[in-house]
Formats: structure tokens, sequence, C-alpha cells
């Protein structure tokens, strides 16, 4: 269902100019230099991102992380510039934004978290926000928005959620992140305490945004927007942004609580800076954007040719060429020193997404949603690694199964999302010992993994363990331990003497 509303104007007198510069006077002592520490390849940083980003917030706060951090880090919050990001005034053709847009609809289910990129960025050198004639350099948004829905957060009312980074429009620092959410069909005089009135609805902030330095439209390749709902990684609805190797996060509120029941179509795109403002880019420039919905399905989405914001920018979507069969990143999944890993191409997040392009080069030829490309999601994999046995048995080895089907030692399994067992048994011991098997990595001691979202990647360890050294300590069959220690046992004797 698209809303219409017609639009009001407002000012943003001072929230949406450039970002200052300052500058520091030298340090007169020399400072030794800071340890340089190695960059992270793609592939690492990536798999840090997954990682931190389904780590659990500890509380309701503003969080951080810096690679190769294993936690989130609580900064300080702000309050949110109180700049409405309006729905669709009319459409306006060819370029981005007002309702020209391409949409990710799920194949099936209801989105529970989504994600917005640039696959890539190319000929871009600036970038000027446009608001009534009145120019911003530097100063963008970027969103991504749910479609309109029948929401119960009131009587007969329609919702709408955005996610939303504003790079410029923050205070010091100008820029952050928050949710805005809409509600529709009350009038101006009915919104509820707390909702502000205007553009035909009612609008409210999350409570709490995360703050950042501004970032150069350059980087645009290196950010990442998340938005989750209600109950995805937390009681509240959540958003994240990564740029780099650093990640940022803040909470919303659940202003609209049945979004998880509703949500199944999710735009995405970089726009001016809320009230209706354009993101101009120098001419020449092209991105490639990508948005990856989780709705349960690893099937690809649908393009839908609508969007919901009434933000714009000047470029002209056009059709996408090179898109990977599966998805944009090379995955290796190692299984075992010397055994040859397991390529394939998928999505960061392994989920289904949506790709398409746009630009401004002269003599771009417009597309419709034929030029967009659904990409299917990646299953998970569950990779089985043999160890080592203690003490060392020559000549021994492992028999493993999944599920009780035979399968080989150091190899891995494309499976569906579900939770699957382990099995495995020595063959070849000769050494006298009886040995017990122990499970590590991502299986727990009774060899089970559960791998529930796309893309996930568990590797179960597989080892083996005297059950005379379990028994006795670290001695042999027949003895007792008297002075045990960290590193074994310093004292045997017979089992049938005491220690004294």
């Amino acid at each position: 269902m698209m809303v219409l509303l017609a639009g009001l104007a407002s000012a943003q007198s001072g929230r949406n100019g450039a970002p200052a510069v300052s500058e520091q006077a030298p340090d007169s002592q020399a400072k030794p230099p800071a340890a340089v520490r190695p960059e992270p390849s793609a592939d690492e940083l990536e798999r840090w991102r997954q990682t931190i980003v389904h780590t659990k917030r500890p509380k309701k706060a503003c969080f951080t992380a810096e690679y190769p951090a294993a936690v989130w880090t609580e900064v300080q919050c702000t309050t949110p510039p109180n700049i409405p990001f309006v729905g669709v005034k009319g459409r306006r053709p060819l370029a981005v934004g007002n309702g020209t847009a391409f949409s990710a609809q799920a194949a099936s289910g209801y989105i529970s978290e989504a994600e917005g990129s640039f696959d890539s960025v190319t000929g871009v050198t600036s970038e000027v926000m446009d608001l009534n004639g009145k120019e911003s350099p530097g100063v963008f948004s970027l969103q991504l928005n749910t479609q309109t829905f029948s929401t119960m957060a009131c009587n007969g009312c329609i919702g709408w959620q955005q996610f939303i980074f504003s790079n410029g429009g923050c205070g010091n620092p100008a820029a952050c992140l928050y949710i805005q959410s809409w509600i529709f069909g009350l009038g101006s005089s009915a919104c509820p305490s707390g909702w502000t009135p205007g553009f035909g609805g009612c609008m409210v902030n999350s409570s709490m945004a995360a703050t950042l330095t501004p970032i150069p439209v350059d980087a645009l390749a290196t950010v990442k927007l998340r938005g989750e709902v209600a109950g995805t990684n937390g009681a509240d609805d959540l958003i994240t942004l990564t740029v780099g190797n650093t990640m940022y996060s803040a909470p919303g509120d659940n202003r609209l609580p049945d979004l998880g029941q509703h949500w199944q179509i999710a735009e995405f795109n970089i726009f001016g800076n809320g009230d209706g403002s354009a993101a101009n880019f120098n001419t020449g420039s092209t991105l490639v954007v990508r948005i990856a919905i989780n709705s349960g399905t690893l099937s690809a989405p649908s393009c839908i040719a609508d969007g919901f914001t009434g933000e714009t920018n000047n470029l002209t979507l056009t059709p996408t060429a090179g898109v990977p069969p599966k998805n944009e990143a090379l995955r290796i999944i190692p299984v075992g020193v010397g055994v040859r890993p397991i390529f394939e191409n998928v999505a960061p997040s392994g989920w289904p997404s949506l790709v398409f392009s746009e630009s401004n080069v002269p003599g771009v030829i417009p597309a419709s949603c034929l030029g967009a490309a659904g990409v299917g999601g990646a299953e998970p994999v569950l990779a089985v690694q043999c160890g080592s046995f203690t003490p060392a048995a020559p000549g021994a080895s492992f028999a493993v199964s999944l599920n009780s089907i035979p399968i080989a030692c150091n190899s891995a399994q494309s499976v569906n999302p579900g939770t699957y067992t382990v099995g495995a048994t020595t063959t070849g011991v000769g050494n006298g010992q009886v040995y017990r098997i122990l499970f590590g990595g991502a299986c727990n001691a009774a060899g089970q993994v559960t791998l529930l979202s796309p893309g996930d990647v568990g590797t179960c360890v597989v080892q083996a363990e005297s059950l005379g050294l379990i028994e006795n300590g670290g001695c042999a069959m027949g003895q007792r331990c008297c002075e045990p220690d960290r590193n074994g046992c310093q004292k045997c004797i017979p089992s049938h003497l005491s220690c004294q």
C-alpha cells in the first residue's frame, strides 16, 4: 500500500550544514610511533562483523566495537535531531527517491532483519545536499525503510518505520544513527503523546542515537546499514552501522510493536538528509546497491518498482551487470590442514539480496525492475575436522557421521537450517589404549550443533583421549596419581597402594 503525503515545508537551519573542521596545534613533545596492527583481510573482517553484530548488547544503550574486539563497548547516546524524513509526495520521473526506487520484497515470510550496502562506488568525488536551494556539501542520509502497513499501534492506523543514518544533521559530532517511526490516519490533532504532527501523520524518533564522526562520501563502499525488528537481538528494535572496521549500535523503542508481523518490503539508498531534500552527486557517479533481507528463506527477493521515502538523489536506476550467481563475496571454509577448502560465492550476511545500479553518467539508460538482480541466499555449511589422539596412536583414525550418515573426515556439507548431530568412533587403535571421543569447535559435548541463519558456518572438531589418562590422572593403567598438577601427574604409584 502506498500512502501519498501532503508536503509541508520545514526548516533545518543550522542542522544540515557541513560539519566544522577544527585545527590542533602540533604536539611539542615527540612521541614514539604507535604499534601498527596488520590490516585484516576482507574475509577476516566480515567474519568478525558477523560475530559481533549477533552478540547481544548487555543493556539498552549505545555501543561501538572496533576490530578485533569480541565485545561491545558502551558509549554515550545523544538525542536524535527533530528532522522529519518524510514520505512520498508525488513521483519524480527517473531520479531515485520520492517513490522512484527498486525495493526488495521477501519471497515468503516476514523480514526480521535487513541490511543495505554498496557493492561498488565509482566516479564519486563529491555530494551536495539541496534543501529548497540551500546547498550543504557532504550532508546526506542512508535510509533502510519498511513499507507502510496496517498497525495495531493505534486503531485504524498505517505504520511506517525508517532506520536512519544522518551524515550532517546531528550537532557535534554531526553524524548519528537512530530509528524514526510514523503513523498515519489519526489526523495531526490526534497524535499520541510524544509524537510530533506533520506531513499528514505523526512522527517519533527513538530516544537514543549513537554518534560518530561524519564519513566522506567516497567511503560509502565500506558502509553497511542494518535494521532489526524487536525480538531479533533483544527486546527492542535495533539499528547498526558498519564503517570499515568499526561498528555502531543504537536501540529503538519498539514504537510499532507488530512490525515483525508485517515487514515484507525493504527500501535502501542514499538520499538527502530529511525534509524531502536531495543528495546530488557529481556527474559520472555510479553506485551498485545491495539490499539483503532475512525472512527465513533462501529464495531470492522480488524487485518492486516502488519506494516510500520523500527524499531523493540525482541518480537514475540503470541495468545491473556482472552479479555473481549467488552473491558477491568469496567465502573460504577451512576444513583441515592440507585439505582443499570449499569456495562459495555468497553475500556477507548469507541472506537473499536484491542488487541494482544507479548512475548519472551521461547517456545512462533507465531501467525497469528487469534491470535489477535477485540473488538467492547461501545454505548453512557444517564442516567436520578430525583432530588428534592423546596419547598418539599411530595408524589410528576416526569414522565420522552426520545424523548417522557416514561422511569423510575434514569435509564440509551444505545443510538446511536446523540442529545436527555429529557422531564419531575410533578405528585402527593398536596401543592397548581405550579412547573416548571429545567434541569441540561449534559442537557441544554431545556432538550437536545448530545452524539457523543463511550463510552460517560451523566447524565441529573431533578428538580422542585415552580413558586411562582420564581415569588415572595421567598415570598408566593400574596406577593412581598421588601428586597431580596441571601438566599431568608428578608421582604415580600402583593402584593397590595408598598415597602417603
